[in-house]
């Protein structure tokens, strides 16, 4: 595997830029996968048509949030606190709401609007609860990679 494991042909600007292209495609690709996921769900195409692209999607969301929790970070935009989190959750739940309103009232007409509010609500305290989780871990190892880098300086200097 030496092959792919060249050192860079890029100036520092250079690999900046490739960094980024990376990130835009990696970021068009996950909204393309959840936008076709979505899509083939709200035309009843069978679960079989579209599991492959489920797959693909979970895959590269849960190596996202892993890789990202890891390496103690959490966003470029968005600070890790439960307001921001509780915020998040009810918009999640509220898109949830409304995606299966809009399903369900083809299907069946909107005389159960309250199971789809109720699958929003569920869906708002779960995601919530796994925000709060993920804010945990991120915080956690965040002070766990700051300890080491002190540390680091500390006998770094100690050493001079």
């Amino acid at each position: 595997m030496k092959f792919f494991r060249k050192d860079s042909q890029l100036d520092e600007m250079q690999e900046k830029r490739q960094l980024k292209i990376e990130s835009n495609c990696y970021w068009v690709a996950w909204a393309a996968l959840l936008v076709a996921i979505f899509l083939q769900q709200t035309l009843d195409a069978p679960v079989s048509q579209y599991a492959g692209e489920f797959v693909i999607f979970m895959l590269m969301s849960v190596y996202g949030l892993v890789a990202s929790l890891k390496n103690g970070i959490w966003d470029r935009h968005f600070s890790p606190n439960s307001k921001t989190n509780v915020l998040l959750a009810l918009l999640s739940g509220a898109f949830v709401t409304a995606f299966f309103m809009f399903c369900n009232g083809i299907k069946y007409g909107f005389e159960f609007w309250w199971v789809n509010l109720l699958l929003g609500g569920v869906a708002a305290v779960l995601i919530f609860s796994l925000l709060q989780f993920c804010m945990g871990v991120y915080k956690k190892r965040h002070d766990q990679l700051e300890n080491e880098n002190e540390d680091e300086t500390i006998n770094e200097e100690e050493e001079k």
